[in-house]
């Protein structure tokens, strides 16, 4: 199984804002970021000479794409709530985003359907 990512706070968020399932649909999203995950594991790597970087350093990298994709912050608005009238909590929205991403990146890297996947 798969590291745990996120702090149970940050779970609960995940499950408010449907993020798993924003994440899953449509498969290209999920490739592209996997993609990503992929890129930024890499170049963190040669950086830090290392094969396995801090899931900190990589939930960064994947941040950094998402807080670009009007696609995540227009989902994240149409669920709404006080949550998001604060500009941290946005912060703090893309980063547990970045990290529901890696996590069912790693999930599909132990479950060996991805780097396969893409081949499909």
């Amino acid at each position: 199984m798969a590291r745990r990512i996120l702090s149970p706070a940050d779970a609960e968020l995940r499950d408010r804002y449907k993020l798993k399932g924003w994440v899953q649909k449509p498969t290209e999203r999920r490739q592209s970021y996997f993609r990503w995950c992929d890129t930024v594991l890499s170049r963190l790597a040669t950086w830090s000479r290392s094969e396995d970087p801090a899931d900190v350093a990589v939930i960064l990298g994947i941040q950094s794409a998402l807080m670009s994709d009007d696609t995540f912050t227009e989902h994240v608005s149409r669920k709404g709530g006080d949550f998001l009238t604060e500009d941290a909590n946005w912060d703090r929205i893309y980063r547990v985003g970045s990290g529901v991403i890696y996590h069912e990146y790693l999930v599909a890297c132990e479950k060996e359907i991805w780097p396969e996947e893409a081949a499909a």
